[in-house]
């Protein structure tokens, strides 16, 4: 009104005519058409001001095709229209790092199909749509960054990938094709996919890269359970792949699969990473994730809530595809799932842990010992491998002892399959069956004169070579596994073989081939016959040292001691055995002790030899080192000594005094001047006192 006054006169009498009531004012079409405009022209500013126009237009698109999808930042509504009638984002033109308008040519190229895969995933399954567009703009720098795969100069031309979508592909999905060949499966990948204007062999690819970036982008935690995320890679892509052609009439929330599908699982692994149980009553992330090592866990559907029975699909009628999922759901499976590991607090736990270095320590020692004694007492080389051969008797009652402390470690607290727990009381029983056998035999074989047991009359060769052939069978897991170590590509194809006698062999005698991992972790050859050496080289030295000063310097008070208590009376058997063993366990400690000195000083050796070889450092040489130590008195005298040190001690001059005057470990010593020998007086005094304290320090 204000205004209409001021642009017309007559505006002012008319306003007052009008609140009186009086209508038969003058000029009055002229005033009521002004009021109008103006009244039209102030509704229209506020309406603009306040965002109201916005509601009239529709979703923008850039050039490649992109939409831009809703806001995540608000709760999700549970609305009943189709999809494409979604609220506009408030902030139509935010994006992470580049604007999907203006996208640089390198990350344009596959723009179009990994926005389409995007929007078409992201309304299937129900992601977030900020998710949804950070996925896609991470894939594209992914895929960006793979085309260096395309030059010559990484690959040759032979091996390079037809794409950088393959590249990417193969290096994203190579442990989930690893996982189904665990579980006996074929992998879910997407089939031709005739919605994206690109090869199917492309497009399908992309489709799969935007599903398995959208889930490992809302996993939150889960992330730290891989298997999982393949499992729910897996399962969407099955479902997925059974909607083909029916993926544009199914558009969840944003949120559903956060809401019924992440949530669930995470809440689980929070309850029980929260609990204040003990470890044995508390599970965590890697017994979680054990749960996916096994094919029992394909039986669950991966959501909490059937998406067929979802009342908030964005649309009234779902594709006839769609049919009721009974199975249960993984949250079911993952909270009775049992554990799989359980840490007994205890000193056994310790020693099986070490079991193959105590092992290898105690037969060891034993085979020396046998050599000492043989040396001493001129054994014949038939005696001495007679003696020898007790070494399969200590393998044999070492293997029982694992056995039974696994038993101990393992019961009642872990969850073990039928074939577990048949396999490992068939390994106790045969063991212990073998080893009564063993006992008996290496009894008779060591018998002067021939005897007859158990009906069969047989000398000591006899009976001695009934233990060797028994004996084999006992050492055969361990020549199988010497086998493979030695090979590790063969290793590896042995524990992924799909045979099942193979497999129930491993099963029985290799518990560990039971796990998922730690199947392909094998070395080249090469890098096998080095790492051998290494530890061939320390073995042997290790042994060389300790039969001459640990081992042999015991034989002959072994000696004294037994012969004291056969050739006097009345010596006790009791405190023989005593003495001899306060003689010998000091010497078997320092024997188990002495490998890690001698590893340290082979580290070394080898750390220097590679470093050297490859040119490693500033000190790459011999004439570096033998530099560099010649300057070490000097530098230790300038950083750590005061400016007097030297005269404190007796010297005739200051060390750094006389390093001011350049009398340095580098200056000549046949300087002209005139008074060159009290010159090379003071500079070897400076010398020999900055050796002398270099020597107290370094001593």
């Amino acid at each position: 009104g204000v205004a209409a006054s001021i642009a017309y006169a007559d505006t002012l009498p008319y306003l007052v005519g009008v609140a009186r009531g009086d209508l038969q004012v003058d000029g009055n079409v002229e005033c009521l058409i002004l009021w109008c405009s103006a009244s039209l022209f102030v509704a229209a500013l506020m309406v603009y001001r306040d965002g109201g126009f916005q509601r009239f237009t529709s979703y923008p698109r850039d050039p490649s095709g992109y939409l831009y999808l809703t806001d995540a930042t608000a709760p999700p509504k549970k609305s009943q229209e189709p999809a494409s009638n979604r609220d506009t984002p408030i902030m139509q033109d935010a994006y992470n790092m580049f604007d999907p308008a203006n996208l640089p040519p390198r990350l344009a190229e596959y723009a179009n199909m990994v926005y389409s895969a995007c929007e078409d995933i992201g309304n299937f399954f129900g992601f977030q749509d900020s998710s949804v567009r950070n996925q896609a703009e991470h894939l594209l720098i992914l895929l960006s960054n793979n085309r260096r795969y395309m030059s010559s100069h990484i690959l040759p031309p032979s091996v390079q990938p037809p794409s950088p979508i393959h590249a990417l592909h193969a290096k994203v999905f190579s442990n989930y094709v690893k996982w189904c060949r665990a579980m006996g499966v074929p992998p879910n990948f997407s089939k031709m996919n005739t919605s994206m204007n690109a090869p199917p062999a492309v497009a399908s690819r992309v489709v799969d890269l935007v599903l398995f970036f959208c889930i490992w982008g809302e996993a939150s935690n889960v992330r730290h359970m891989p298997e999982c995320l393949w499992f729910l890679y897996h399962k969407m892509m099955e479902e997925y792949i059974q909607s083909e052609g029916y993926t544009q009439t199914r558009s969840l929330y944003a949120g559903f699969f956060v809401d019924c599908v992440i949530s669930p699982i995470y809440d689980i692994v929070l309850k029980n990473m929260k609990s204040k149980n003990d470890h044995q009553d508390k599970r965590n992330y890697d017994d979680f994730n054990e749960f996916f090592w096994s094919r029992a866990c394909l039986k669950y559907r991966y959501t909490w809530e059937d998406p067929a029975e979802n009342s908030d699909i964005e649309t009234s009628q779902m594709y006839s595809g769609e049919t009721k999922d009974t199975s249960p759901s993984v949250t079911y499976g993952l909270e009775h799932a049992p554990k799989t590991f359980l840490e007994k607090r205890s000193w056994l736990r310790g020693i099986l842990a070490l079991n193959r270095i105590l092992e290898w320590h105690i037969v060891t020692f034993f085979l020396l010992a046998v050599i000492a004694f043989s040396r001493e007492l001129v054994w014949g080389w038939v005696e001495t491998f007679q003696v020898a051969s007790a070494v399969f008797w200590i393998f044999n009652s070492l293997h029982l002892c694992w056995a039974l402390v696994e038993v101990w470690a393992s019961y009642p607290g872990i969850h073990l399959t039928g074939t577990e727990v048949c396999g490992s009381i068939f390994v106790i029983v045969a063991r212990f069956l073998l080893l009564v056998h063993q006992s008996l035999y290496l009894l008779w074989a060591l018998s002067p004169s021939p005897t007859t047991y158990l009906g069969n009359e047989g000398s000591s060769t006899f009976w001695w070579w009934q233990y060797i052939w028994l004996s084999q069978l006992v050492m055969l897991p361990y020549y199988v596994e010497m086998l493979l170590q030695l090979f590790p590509p063969l290793g590896a194809k042995v524990y992924q073989s799909q045979s099942e006698y193979l497999q129930a062999f491993l099963n029985v005698f290799y518990p560990l081939s039971r796990l998922y991992v730690g199947k392909e972790v094998q070395e080249s050859f090469s890098h096998t016959f080095v790492y051998v050496l290494f530890w061939a080289s320390l073995m042997i030295w290790k042994l060389f040292f300790s039969y001459v000063f640990e081992v042999y310097s015991m034989v002959l008070p072994s000696l004294q001691l037994t012969d004291d208590y056969l050739n006097y009376p009345g010596q006790s058997f009791a405190k023989m055995l005593l003495l001899m063993g306060m003689r010998w366990l000091p010497q078997f400690i320092v024997y188990l002790i002495d490998m890690s000195i001698w590893y340290a000083a082979w580290q070394a050796f080898a750390g220097t030899s590679v470093g050297l070889s490859d040119h490693l450092g500033d000190v790459r040489s011999f004439d570096d080192i033998r530099h560099t130590f010649g300057q070490a008195p000097e530098n230790f005298c300038k950083k750590m000594l005061s400016p007097d040190a030297g005269s404190r001690r007796g010297s005739s001059a200051s060390f750094l005094g006389a390093s001011d005057n350049d009398l340095t470990e580098k200056t000549s010593l046949l300087q002209a001047d005139g008074k060159l020998q009290n010159y090379v007086n003071r500079l070897l005094d400076v010398r020999i006192q900055k050796w002398v304290m270099f020597s107290a320090a370094w001593n």
